[in-house]
């Protein structure tokens, strides 16, 4: 991953969940923005929108956050691979995380997925998050 944002962004998630905010905005990466969909496609947060600003022309992610009854869907948010410290996965090491409750985000060749899928496609490649 060549993009710190998304350090930033999975942060300002976090702190987020900790304020119980109902939505958070974050600039616009396309790194940023295809990990924050695969997190939502597994259902830990609610509906993710690439959007514009009008007067100056930015784009902006607009993430909504789900809650059960005031708990946050999103327990835990760890970003594992750092700018300093790469951490990369072959195929064939991959597990189920968190006896199958939580997912690892990985950048891979085919774009970005869940550790699951992953597996399935036998691609390996950078852990970005953790998710539960």
């Amino acid at each position: 991953i060549n993009n710190i944002m998304i350090y930033n962004d999975l942060t300002k998630i976090r702190n987020a969940y900790a304020a119980k905010h109902e939505q958070v905005i974050l600039p616009y990466s396309k790194l940023t923005f295809n990990v924050i969909k695969v997190i939502s496609k597994k259902g830990y947060t609610g509906e993710v929108k690439k959007d514009k600003d009008k007067d100056n022309n930015r784009e902006y992610i607009k993430v909504n956050l789900k809650y059960n009854e005031g708990v946050p869907f999103i327990h835990l948010l760890k970003i594992i691979s750092k700018p300093g410290q790469r951490i990369y996965i072959e195929s064939r090491n991959l597990r189920k995380y968190r006896q199958g409750f939580g997912d690892i985000i990985i950048s891979t060749s085919k774009g970005i997925m869940t550790g699951e899928e992953a597996k399935k496609n036998k691609l390996g490649g950078e852990i970005i998050c953790e998710v539960f």
